[in-house]
């Protein structure tokens, strides 16, 4: 399992190694609909999947299969167990965005 560390700005990149792949991870915050939106990238910039909503305790990479993404499974979950939507201060205090490798998932 690996955790994937946010911050709460209004928009920011970063890179991720998963599964011994690097990405390019893109957070922006979407002031129209109120939530933060991730893009996944390759190291090169070639954008795998964009606009992905990070909604809490849903699968984020389910629809997107195929596409070069990560093989396993990502979710946001809130630790605590709340069920409140994500607002823009949450990401970094109460939020945790979780990576499970394929064998991780299976295995739950």
């Amino acid at each position: 399992m690996v955790v994937i560390p946010l911050q709460n700005l209004p928009e920011y990149e970063f890179e991720v190694t998963l599964e011994d792949v690097p990405y390019l991870f893109a957070v922006k915050w979407n002031t129209r609909a109120s939530q933060y939106t991730l893009d996944i990238a390759t190291r090169d910039g070639t954008v795998l999947c964009g606009g992905i909503a990070l909604l809490l305790d849903s699968e984020l990479l389910l629809n997107h299969a195929g596409k070069g993404l990560p093989p396993g499974s990502m979710v946001l979950i809130d630790p605590s167990g709340g069920r409140q939507d994500v607002a823009f201060d949450d990401l970094e205090e109460r939020c945790s965005l979780i990576y499970l490798t394929e064998a991780e998932y299976a295995a739950l």
